[in-house]
């Protein structure tokens, strides 16, 4: 075989891979009557909130978690508090496959008025790392961009398009579990926000949001460690 065929070859090769690690979910509904949230808001209200917002999160082994349920630690920009509650995140999924064996995926979702979008990127990954997750409105858009980092590095750079309402109104650092879900200790750090101009800023304040089997240890506008109880 020729180089250049070899080179065709691997190339044909590399795109077939790459074609599996995004695994797009479609579905009709937001959230389940089991779902439950808990974490920090910016300000847990409507406001003129910045364009970004990003932050760490390092989540551990599930302690406990049943086939078909799952967990979620992400960062969000609120669209709508007042008439639905309409967000983009970016995160970290273990989705349950078996009785305490699960899987994990990075995790994007826009739900807006026009739609509940949900996309998950499946390509091998260390599931206990710290990774960074940003959320962005794009300048002069309706559209959205979602990042995940590993230091320099960029995992995840996807686009949302054409949302309806688009402009930013809070900002969230969550966990998600559809119960039954028990989780380790997950840790959120270094959170922070941006204009469309400028340099990022940590949180400079923020509000607890609590929910019933949830634990939150606050250690600052800008860091919390989060499990269920």
């Amino acid at each position: 075989m020729s180089a250049t065929a070899r080179c065709l070859r691997d190339y044909l090769l590399y795109l077939s891979i790459l074609s599996l690690t995004l695994i797009t979910f479609p579905i009709g509904a937001t959230t389940t009557s089991s779902d439950a949230q808990a974490g920090y808001a910016f300000k847990n209200e409507e406001w003129a909130a910045p364009p970004l917002t990003a932050g760490n999160i390092t989540v551990p082994k599930m302690e406990e978690i049943y086939e078909g349920y799952d967990c979620i630690a992400f960062m969000a920009i609120v669209l709508d508090y007042a008439n639905y509650y309409y967000y983009v995140l970016c995160g970290y999924e273990a989705y349950g496959i078996d009785w305490n064996e699960y899987t994990w995926y990075f995790i994007a979702i826009c739900n807006d008025a026009i739609s509940f979008r949900r996309v998950r990127w499946g390509f091998a990954i260390d599931p206990f790392a710290t990774y960074r997750y940003t959320v962005c409105h794009i300048y002069r858009s309706n559209d959205y961009q979602v990042l995940v980092e590993a230091g320099v590095n960029t995992l995840v750079n996807y686009r949302f398009n054409d949302l309806s309402p688009y402009i930013q109104v809070d900002h969230q650092a969550m966990v998600r579990i559809n119960a039954p879900v028990k989780t380790g200790l997950i840790h959120f750090e270094d959170l922070t926000y941006r204009g469309y101009r400028g340099y990022a800023h940590n949180w400079y304040t923020h509000i607890k949001v609590p929910y019933p089997g949830f634990v939150i240890d606050e250690r600052g506008d800008y860091e919390f460690y989060i499990r269920t109880d």
